[in-house]
């Protein structure tokens, strides 16, 4: 489990899976990396996206490594200016690239749970093109 902390200015990482209190296991993203962390939340390709509202953007990290990767949505974006919270949307759209004969890509609307599979056998995030 990863909690946000708005008064250190961190993401810790929490093991919920014996009895009793959860235990801490680490700062996955330490202070300096977010200001007001208060939505998280793991994306389609299993990044996690982050709902910074100190900086009025989202920013992606590793979603192993709690490493920094992109502001995902800049302050301003689309009249962002305090977000809270992220949700992502039933399903998305991959295009899939097929590893037999000849193939060709094309785009598949799939559950966005899913989508780290296709992800990890080369497919992308989105149509094709």
């Amino acid at each position: 489990m990863l909690v946000g902390f708005t008064g250190t200015n961190e993401i810790r990482r929490y093991d919920v899976s014996a009895a009793g209190p959860a235990q801490l296991l680490e700062v996955f993203v330490p202070p300096g990396g977010v200001v007001t962390p208060v939505g998280l939340t793991f994306g389609p390709d299993g990044h996690l996206y982050v709902a910074n509202a100190g900086t009025a953007e989202v920013l992606r990290f590793d979603g192993m490594s709690g490493a920094f990767i992109d502001v995902f949505v800049e302050a301003g974006a689309g009249g962002l200016t305090g977000p809270r919270m992220i949700a992502w949307k039933a399903k998305t759209k991959v295009c899939h690239a097929p590893e037999e004969g000849n193939a060709r890509p094309h785009t598949l609307s799939i559950g966005y749970l899913s989508a780290f599979d296709h992800l990890q056998h080369g497919d992308t995030l989105g149509p094709c093109r």
